[in-house]
């Protein structure tokens, strides 16, 4: 499958590519993609805003921060009491979103989700603003109307998926109100009605949460527009070979063969090494030029024969061959792995070299 939405993509690959400095090139606010929760809920959550919230105990801010695109399918209310004296930092709500609700999410998103800092006024609307560390939290007013009308002032800034009322209704079976983690007036919190307008209470509400992933890195060297098409061309190339693999695995169905296995691991091998080394596409031509074509062909050429109802020593001839030529690519890929942790291995050599010639050049006194 060639990836071209956020949704093909795993949180891993999400994570690599925010690592790259890839972010924004590869992605943008909207950008939605399914999770499912281990009790078997569906959700869909979408991209917010990059580069928005402060990673915990530091200075740089995370790369994405996603929320939901249609509200949980279950109401809850902030606290069972249905008091708002507690604040958002001593709310039930933020007890059950970050001990119960994130160990619903797939391991693989409890991997990847960093902790932020948040600010919310704390037990009463005029106190001073506290900070706290969330993996998952709801959204305060002003994140999501751009303003305090209902709240105090100083608990974020607003996301830019909210560009409007329309913007800021949920539906979830039916649109409804929704909680936000901000004090009210009168003991409430702050809520957003089904029209998408902003007020205050303490029933039972939908539920719209958020949560980051990865650091922004504001010293990493973006990569140049070139650089940033040979590496889609090269990953789209990639996922078509990977999936006409997958095709002939289907056909073969009890009969897979162990080669193609091995051949499909060995080239996400190359694919992960090259989003990292981008400049291997250009030192490595012959990838790119002959041998994924050649896999890609072969194939094509094997689903084509394995379909064929004829049955004559020539096909089953041409059937034989292309499986024998499994062995040869895979040593192939096998080769040029073993290049890369060679490389690795000679500058990590280099570097040892070097600490002992200096070390052994100083005099300690």
């Amino acid at each position: 499958m060639i990836k071209s939405k956020l949704d093909d993509f795993s949180w891993r690959e999400i994570s690599d590519r925010i690592a790259l400095g890839l972010v924004e090139e590869c992605f943008e606010i909207g950008a939605s993609k399914k999770v499912e929760l281990q009790n078997g809920e569906q959700l869909i959550v979408q991209v917010y805003d990059f580069n928005h919230d402060l990673c915990e105990n530091s200075q740089s801010k995370s790369a994405i921060t996603f929320g939901l695109k249609f509200l949980m399918s279950n109401e809850r209310r902030m606290n069972a009491d249905e008091a708002a004296f507690a604040g958002w930092e001593k709310s039930e709500m933020r007890r059950w979103l970050n001990e119960d609700l994130f160990y619903q999410l797939p391991e693989e998103l409890q991997n990847e989700i960093l902790p932020v800092e948040k600010q919310t006024v704390g037990e009463i609307k005029d106190q001073p603003i506290i900070t706290t560390v969330e993996r998952l939290f709801l959204f305060s007013e002003v994140e999501i109307f751009g303003k305090n009308e209902h709240s105090g002032y100083g608990e974020g800034s607003q996301y830019p998926i909210f560009k409007n009322n329309r913007s800021r209704r949920f539906a979830g079976g039916e649109t409804y109100p929704y909680h936000t983690r901000s004090l009210g007036p009168y003991d409430t919190y702050v809520t957003v009605l089904s029209d998408g307008s902003n007020d205050y209470g303490n029933l039972s509400a939908g539920v719209n949460f958020g949560f980051c992933i990865g650091v922004y890195d504001q010293t990493k060297t973006k990569r140049s527009a070139a650089e940033i098409s040979k590496a889609a061309v090269f990953n789209q190339t990639i996922e078509t070979v990977i999936q006409n693999i997958r095709e002939v695995q289907k056909q073969q169905q009890d009969h897979a063969d162990q080669q193609l296995v091995i051949m499909v691991r060995l080239i996400e091998q190359i694919n992960d090494y090259v989003w990292k080394h981008p400049e291997y596409i250009t030192k490595n031509k012959q990838l790119m030029n002959y041998y994924l074509p050649t896999t890609l062909e072969l194939m094509q050429s094997y689903q084509k024969y394995q379909s064929s109802r004829e049955q004559d020593r020539h096909r089953a001839k041409i059937i034989a061959e292309i499986q024998e030529s499994f062995y040869v690519l895979n040593s192939a890929y096998q080769t040029m792995i073993d290049d890369f942790y060679q490389a690795e291995y000679l500058d990590v050599s280099t570097d040892i070299a070097v600490l002992k010639a200096i070390a052994s050049d100083d005099k300690w006194e």
